[in-house]
Parts: C-alpha cells; structure tokens; sequence
C-alpha cells in the first residue's frame, strides 16, 4: 500500500479554483461523481482480469487512471498505469497482483474524497 496521501493537495486546490463561481457544475458535483463511479470502475477493471481480458483490463483501467489524475489520485493512478501494462502484455498473474493494491488505493481514495467533501460541508 503506499505510503502517501491518497490525493494531491496541490491538484485539488488548482481543480477548486477553476470551478470557483460556476453555479451549473461545482467542485463536489465533480468528486461526488468521481466517487460514484470509482466502484463500478474497479469492478469492471476486476472483471476482466478473472475473465482473462488483457484488452478489457486495459482500457478500463486507462479510463480510471485518466479520471484519478483529474482528481488527484496519483498513487491510485500510478496503479491504474502498472495494471495497463502487465494487462496490455497479457501478463495477468502481474495484473492480478497489481489489482489487489489498487482496490486498497481505491478505497483510501475514496475514503479521503468523503472526508474532504463532509469537511466542507462542515465548514
């Protein structure tokens, strides 16, 4: 598991500011629906790793790991990028192996989105 936050401070205060003043979309609307989405993206990732789809795994996990920099997420994107390439090798014993960890990193991931949002609707 790595050692690191789960998310780039730095990435999500520029992601803030940039959606400072919108009234259609917000910053929440955008790590809530990241949050929604993030199970049923490792699910998908976890399928096709057990049905043996190199290609499959790949491209979801290249979806998720596009999703994760947006947010932040590097540990959990870096993750996302290990699981392409043994994927894309057809090394799936590797992608199995990687698989494990990044549903740990998910979770953090979406442990420390929650928290961020209840923080500011606390605050």
């Amino acid at each position: 598991m790595p050692s690191g936050e789960p998310l780039d401070p730095q990435v999500l205060a520029e992601l803030r500011s940039h959606f400072e003043g919108q009234k259609s979309v917000t910053f929440d609307d955008l790590l809530a629906l990241f949050v929604e989405q993030l199970e049923p993206r490792v699910s998908a990732i976890r399928a096709a790793i057990e049905r043996g789809d190199g290609g499959g795994a790949n491209a979801a996990a290249h979806v998720l790991r596009g999703s994760s920099l947006v947010v932040g997420a590097r540990p959990l994107a870096e993750l996302c990028w290990q699981l392409e390439l043994a994927a894309r090798s057809g090394a799936m014993a590797q992608a199995q192996a990687v698989m494990t960890r990044l549903e740990v990193e998910a979770a953090r991931v979406r442990r420390a989105l929650e928290e961020a949002m209840q923080r500011k609707t606390r605050g």
